[in-house]
C-alpha cells in the first residue's frame, strides 16, 4: 500500500512539474512574440554614395524589428546619432521619432573629406544600437588651363645631332616642355617625368548592429562589410573584390563597387558565436591597393533576442515575499546565457511593490539572475527588468489582503476566546476585544515589519495567523487584568 502511495506521489509530482514547466514555456514564447513586434534596435544609412564637404550629408535613421524589418515606434523615441571624423572630431545630432513613424532622415555637417563612422543609439539605451560608414569627397578642383609657353633650345640640346629637328624646321614660340625635359637629358639615360599622383586604393570597413558582445548570431543579424573606392573620380568600371571569411556566410562574394558608385556592400552572418571571427580581402579586379589594413575582425555573440521573467506571478499576497526569476532568451523564447557582463535593473512603476536588488550585473556563462519582490500595500504594480539594448514584456502584478484581513479576524477571534478559556468574563467581550487588538498588531506587523524583512518564513499568512492570536491573546489579558484592577466588568 506504501508503495502504491509512494508511485501516485511521484506521478503527482511530474504532473505538476511538467504543467509548470508547460506554463514557463508559453510565458516566454509570449515574450518572444512581444519582443519580435517591436522595435529592438535602431539603424542608419547613408542616403547618398556621392557626398561632398562643401553640402550637409544626408542619413536616414531607421528603426527595425528583431529580425531586420522596418517597424513604427509605439511611443516617443529618441536617438543620437554621431559622425566620427577622420581626425576624430565628432558631429552629434538628436532624432525623434513620433508614435507611428518608423524612419526619419537627417543631416549631418560633415567637414572634412575621408571616410566617417556614423554611429546611432536610443538615448536610453533600451534599443540595439548600429554603426555604418560614409565616404565624403572634397570640393574637385576646377581643371587648369592649359599654358602655351616654349622656351628656346638650349645650347646642350643643341649639341647632340640625334636630338635635332629635320633642317629648315624651327616651332614658332620654341620648343614644348615635355620636348625641352627630353632634351636636357644626358646620353644613355631615361628621360626624366614628373612625380606621378598617387592612384586609386580601395579602404575595407566592417560595421552594422551592436550589442554588448558584437552581432548576434542568430544567421540574421549582419555585419556591414563595405569597400570603399578612395579615387579623385567614380570608377569608369565595375571593380570586383573577393573575400574570405572565417566562419560564416557572406551575402555577396565578390563584392562589387559598380562603376560610377563609391562603394560596395556585403552582409556577413553567423550561427556560431566567434570571439574574434575574421574577414580577408583574398583579391580585386582590377588590381587595386588598400588603404590601410586588408582584414577586420568581428564578434559574433549570443543570439539574445530580449529578456523577461519566467513566468512572473499576476497575483500575490500583502504578506508574500517572492523571487523573481529573469533570463534573456532567443527569438524562439528559450533562455539563453550571455557571454560577457551585463548590467540589468528590475523596475516597479509603484511603491505597491519593492524589488530588492533593484540593478546589479550578471556574470558571464549565467543562464539566470533574480530579484525579490516585496509587496508594501495592496493594490497593482507594472514591473520590467531591462539591460542595456533590451527591454521586456511589462508584466501586472496585483497585490491584495483580503486573505490576509481574514486570517487578522481568525486570529483576534482564536486569541479572544485564549484568554477567556484562561480567565474567564464575558466571551463576547473578549473575542471583540482579541478582534481588534490582534488587528492592529497584524496592521503594524504587515505595514511596517514585513516590507523592511527579507526572510521568507516571515512572509507568510500563517505568521499574520500566529501574530493575530498571540496579539489577541495578550491584549486581552492584559486589558482583563487592568479592569480587575480598577473593578470594571470585563
Amino acid at each position: 500500500m506504501s508503495g502504491k502511495l509512494f508511485f501516485a506521489l511521484l506521478s503527482l509530482g511530474l504532473v505538476i512539474s511538467i504543467w509548470a514547466e508547460t506554463g514557463r514555456s508559453q510565458s516566454m514564447r509570449e515574450q518572444a512574440q512581444y519582443a519580435i513586434q517591436r522595435p529592438a534596435k535602431v539603424d542608419i544609412l547613408p542616403v547618398d554614395q556621392l557626398n561632398q564637404t562643401t553640402r550637409p550629408v544626408r542619413v536616414q535613421v531607421v528603426l527595425r524589428t528583431g529580425a531586420g524589418q522596418p517597424v513604427a515606434a509605439l511611443e516617443a523615441t529618441t536617438v543620437e546619432v554621431t559622425a566620427t571624423q577622420p581626425s576624430g572630431q565628432i558631429v552629434r545630432q538628436s532624432v525623434a521619432f513620433a508614435p507611428g513613424e518608423a524612419s526619419k532622415t537627417t543631416e549631418l555637417s560633415i567637414s572634412e573629406s575621408g571616410v566617417s563612422k556614423l554611429r546611432v543609439r536610443h538615448e536610453n539605451d533600451q534599443l540595439l544600437e548600429s554603426t555604418n560608414y560614409v565616404n565624403v569627397a572634397p570640393l574637385p578642383k576646377p581643371p587648369s588651363k592649359p599654358k602655351n609657353r616654349f622656351k628656346k633650345m638650349s645650347k646642350v640640346g643643341q649639341q647632340h645631332s640625334e636630338l635635332r629637328l629635320p633642317n629648315g624646321f624651327t616651332p614658332r614660340g620654341g620648343f614644348p616642355r615635355l620636348l625641352r625635359a627630353a632634351l636636357y637629358q644626358a646620353p644613355n639615360q631615361p628621360a626624366a617625368f614628373p612625380n606621378t599622383v598617387a592612384g586609386p586604393q580601395l579602404m575595407l570597413k566592417v560595421s552594422g548592429e551592436n550589442d554588448a558582445e558584437g552581432v548576434r548570431a542568430d544567421g540574421v543579424a549582419f555585419a556591414r562589410v563595405q569597400i570603399f573606392y578612395m579615387g579623385s573620380e567614380p570608377p569608369q568600371k565595375d571593380i570586383k573584390v573577393w573575400v574570405q571569411p572565417s566562419n560564416g556566410d557572406i551575402s555577396a562574394n565578390p563584392i562589387i563597387i559598380p562603376r560610377d558608385q563609391l562603394m560596395g556592400e556585403a552582409h556577413w552572418t553567423s550561427k556560431s558565436q566567434v570571439a574574434a571571427a575574421t574577414l580577408t580581402v583574398a583579391g580585386t579586379n582590377p588590381h587595386i591597393p588598400f588603404a590601410g589594413s586588408s582584414e577586420a575582425r568581428v564578434a559574433f555573440g549570443a543570439p539574445i533576442l530580449g529578456i523577461g521573467f519566467l513566468n512572473p506571478p499576476s497575483k500575490i499576497t500583502i504578506v508574500d515575499s517572492v523571487t523573481l526569476t529573469a533570463v534573456f532568451f532567443d527569438a524562439n523564447g528559450n533562455p539563453i546565457s550571455t557571454g560577457t557582463k551585463r548590467e540589468y535593473r528590475f523596475v516597479s512603476n509603484s511603491p505597491v511593490l519593492r524589488l530588492l536588488p533593484d540593478h546589479a550585473a550578471v556574470d558571464p556563462g549565467a543562464a539566470d539572475f533574480s530579484t525579490v519582490a516585496i509587496p508594501t500595500f495592496v493594490g497593482e504594480s507594472q514591473i520590467e527588468v531591462a539591460s542595456p539594448g533590451y527591454i521586456s514584456k511589462p508584466q501586472k502584478v496585483r497585490v491584495t489582503g483580503l486573505g490576509v484581513l481574514l486570517m487578522c479576524i481568525i486570529g483576534g477571534v482564536l486569541g479572544g476566546l485564549l484568554a477567556f478559556i484562561n480567565s474567564q468574563g464575558k466571551l463576547w467581550a473578549r473575542i471583540v476585544t482579541g478582534v481588534i487588538v490582534g488587528g492592529v498588531a497584524s496592521w503594524a506587523y504587515v505595514f511596517l515589519g514585513l516590507p523592511n524583512i527579507q526572510s521568507l518564513i516571515l512572509h507568510t499568512q500563517i505568521s499574520v495567523l500566529f501574530v493575530s492570536v498571540l496579539a489577541a491573546f495578550a491584549g486581552v489579558k492584559t486589558i482583563s487584568t487592568i479592569s480587575k484592577a480598577l473593578n470594571f466588568g470585563f
